[in-house]
């Protein structure tokens, strides 16, 4: 277990809640590794534990190294919940030399609100607050690509999921902010590889949400890989058990050795 912020921890608001730390799931390999750092999802007040350890498990399997990240919670604001992210990317970075990390190729994976705040650092890693005096923090916040699993990406009334976004905004809900955070309105040519993944079952996280993100992708000209799965309901991690949708880890794994992870 490593602490994220060795100082104070920024953005706590006066209540700190659980103290925000990455989980190492490491790999030996003689030659420097890639890196996916894994945001279990649970709607920005909870965290899925499903949706850390054997994810990251599954990681190594591959032959990549991982790290799962306990980020903040509501009533923690977006600076922090985001914050803890942009500088878990920072921090491998910085150390990949002592991981045995390729600093090149670290990417982020997430599902549902994880899977949201995954994507903020896809499209928004030029905005992530740094401070001079962290040596951690003279290096990028870009993941070098971003796996979304079932992500909650739009605030958008017809399809978005209000309770992430209300946690997430907690007590700084505005127009302005709302359309931020709707990440599918976000993307730009500096956007990373992504790959996508949703059930068109779905009736947590509309799959529109992934759709949406495709097509913004698309316009800017973005590599990406989308599958929806017939079958499954929301928050199925591994889907181990589910037809056609467990087979997301294969298309995953393939897709990252494409890409070069």
């Amino acid at each position: 277990m490593i602490r994220l912020w060795e100082k104070e921890i920024p953005y706590n608001d006066g209540n700190p809640g659980e103290e925000p730390v990455l989980f190492e799931y490491p790999v030996e390999g003689q030659s420097p590794l890639p890196c996916v750092i894994v945001l279990p999802g649970g709607g920005y007040c909870k965290l899925a534990e499903h949706e850390k350890g054997p994810v990251a498990s599954w990681l190594n399997s591959l032959g990549i190294y991982s790290f799962a990240l306990n980020y903040r919670l509501t009533p923690c604001h977006y600076k922090g919940i985001t914050g803890d992210a942009f500088r878990a990317i920072r921090y491998v970075r910085y150390h990949a030399n002592e991981f045995n990390i390729d600093p090149d190729r670290i990417g982020i994976l997430g599902f549902s609100a994880g899977g949201h705040l995954a994507a903020a650092t896809a499209v928004l890693f030029g905005e992530a607050e740094t401070d001079p005096d962290l040596p951690e923090d003279k290096v990028s916040s870009r993941p070098d690509c971003a796996i979304l699993c079932y992500p909650a990406i739009s605030s958008s009334e017809d399809i978005g999921n209000p309770i992430a976004f209300e946690n997430l905004l907690k007590g700084h809900i505005t127009p302005e902010l709302l359309n931020k955070y709707s990440l599918e309105k976000q993307v730009t040519e500096d956007t990373p590889p992504c790959f996508l993944w949703h059930t068109s079952e779905d009736e947590c996280v509309h799959v529109a949400n992934s759709l949406r993100f495709g097509e913004a992708l698309a316009n800017k000209k973005i590599p990406f890989e989308l599958h929806v799965y017939p079958e499954g309901r929301h928050g199925l991690g591994l889907a181990s058990d589910i037809p056609r949708a467990c087979d997301w880890t294969v298309d995953c794994a393939k897709w990252l050795k494409y890409i070069g992870f």
